[in-house]
């Protein structure tokens, strides 16, 4: 009697769909269910097209296709290998076999038949899981490489063309080989040889981008920055460039890749491109070199200049370890009037991000420094007062922390499923070790909640003995290297602080059921 089963095809790139990966895979299925007995039913086949191995799961209808495994009806699911199911990266994702075991479906494919309520077929099938997501690896490894060497190649087209710029295919015998052709310039790179001459004779990017057709769709305004892109790209002096890269490619819902955004690429790859036979550069390379120095000399730098942020933030002893009672960390800030100015200090928590939580966000300089100079020229240089310093171990949420871990390490198996989907791989491995190491940062701090806080008044005594002394650049130094926060009430008055030498700790300046000791 005839089983009635599931078949799953799946393919990870366009090379695979538009050549041999699913009509082989089409053979293999019909060639198993002539052998087993098995019948596909209408709307009973599964395709993904551009569904990568490591990322099954999260894919809707993958999911919809492993639910129907609890139908009494199916007796499994057909595919060619046990890779078409799955390439897993991490054990947890062996969890796609679940349905199969609880529901006692069977998985077919062409080296027999797979029972994983048996033992025997448990560790077949471990192993073939292992095997495929390694495989995995080396051919994100190989693609990564290979993409590489194109890069270096002029007659191979790697990253996306502008608009303006086509590639043209040369016949191939082998339909497997590498295509390789020509570029060409389109109709649309007259509209770019026109921005750079406007460019050139000192026309503005807004009227340039006017004259030229580079409007917004929405508000019908000169689009300066497509402008701008557009005209930084090699490819008019018929240089082959990547110079940017994308991020954050993910799959949709539906099953379309989202290819990211642009960023600029660190080591820019540039080579003289193979272009069509007498067709020359688009613009010279002294105008395009001139246009670029002139679209560089256009940006804006919101950047205070060196020297200004010096003297300007030089008054402030407690800059960067400075924090209102509130919890929001205070900036130093200058408000310049006609015949003077006003220096203080202004809590973080009153901007608009923060919906303006702080009612007291204002401290005068004077005030507060003038607490910070008292506090290490006379109680951190009084034995009395620094034995009656206590160090006390914060109540951590190590909860909190444990449930960021696990939103992290989510993170980073979403990351490991998208090798082999996104065009810069060095940019995945980036974001990748990113990850492990806010992970690594996490669990450290896990740890340190379980180790004893010490507190040595000895040496923060000898540190401030010559603190009235000392220039205020050597004070501010001092003062950054000690303390990792110096908390103040209302008046300025500091009310607790925080060591840098006492990680994960905090020190009551006044303890409780603790006069405040003499100063003498």
């Amino acid at each position: 009697m005839a089983r009635h089963v599931l078949s799953l095809i799946r393919v990870s790139g366009k090379s695979q769909i538009d050549r041999t990966g699913i009509p082989r895979q089409l053979e293999d299925i019909a060639t198993i269910c002539k052998a087993e007995n098995l019948v596909v039913a209408p709307g009973d086949e599964y395709r993904f097209e551009g569904l990568s191995g490591a990322s099954v799961e999260s894919f809707p209808k993958y999911r919809e296709m492993l639910s129907r495994l609890s139908d009494p009806r199916i007796s499994g699911i057909v595919f060619s290998e046990v890779s078409r199911l799955f390439r897993p990266e991490f054990p947890d994702q062996l969890s796609v076999s679940k349905p199969f075991r609880v529901n006692g479906k069977l998985m077919f494919y062409a080296d027999g038949v797979l029972d994983l309520r048996k033992e025997k077929d448990q560790g077949i099938f471990y192993a073939e899981a292992q095997q495929a997501g390694a495989h995995r690896k080396r051919i994100v490894k190989w693609t990564h490489w290979g993409k590489n060497q194109r890069r270096k190649e002029g007659n191979c087209k790697t990253d996306p063309l502008p608009a303006g710029v086509r590639f043209v295919q040369h016949p191939s015998a082998n339909p497997n080989e590498l295509p390789t052709g020509h570029f060409e310039y389109t109709e649309n790179a007259y509209r770019i040889k026109e921005a750079f001459r406007l460019i050139v004779a000192g026309t503005s990017l807004a009227e340039t981008g006017r004259k030229t057709g580079f409007v917004s769709h929405t508000r019908k305004r000169p689009n300066t920055t497509l402008l701008r892109l557009a005209l930084s790209s090699r490819w008019w002096i018929q240089e082959k460039s990547s110079v940017n890269l994308r991020v954050g490619r993910k799959m949709r819902d539906d099953g379309t890749l989202f290819d990211g955004n642009r960023i600029a690429r660190e080591d820019p790859i540039i080579v003289k491109a193979a272009w069509k036979e007498g067709e020359g550069p688009l613009v010279s390379r002294e105008d395009f070199l001139k246009a670029q120095e002139i679209l560089n000399g256009e940006k804006k730098h919101w950047v205070q200049s060196r020297g200004e942020a010096h003297s300007t933030l030089e008054p402030f002893l407690g800059h960067g370890v400075v924090y209102c009672e509130c919890g929001g960390i205070m900036y130093p800030k200058v408000f310049k009037r006609r015949h003077c100015e006003s220096l203080y200090y202004l809590c973080s928590k009153t901007s608009p991000n923060y919906h303006h939580e702080c009612k007291l966000p204002i401290r005068k300089h004077a005030v507060v420094d003038q607490e910070i100079k008292k506090f290490a020229m006379i109680r951190l240089i009084n034995t009395n007062f620094l034995k009656s310093l206590e160090p006390v171990q914060p109540v951590i949420d190590t909860g909190a922390i444990e449930k960021q871990l696990t939103k992290l390490l989510r993170q980073k198996e979403a990351q490991y499923r998208r090798i082999g989907t996104m065009r810069d791989e060095d940019l995945l491995m980036k974001l990748i070790g990113e990850t492990e190491t806010q992970i690594e940062t996490l669990e450290k701090e896990l740890r340190n909640t379980r180790q004893p806080v010490t507190f040595d008044p000895a040496a923060l005594r000898q540190k401030y003995l010559d603190f009235g002394n000392i220039p205020l650049p050597e004070q501010k130094e001092l003062i950054r290297s000690t303390f990792s926060k110096i908390t103040v009430d209302a008046e300025g008055s500091i009310i607790g602080i925080e060591l840098r030498d006492v990680p994960g700790a905090w020190l009551s300046v006044w303890p409780e059921g603790k006069p405040t000791p003499p100063l003498m």
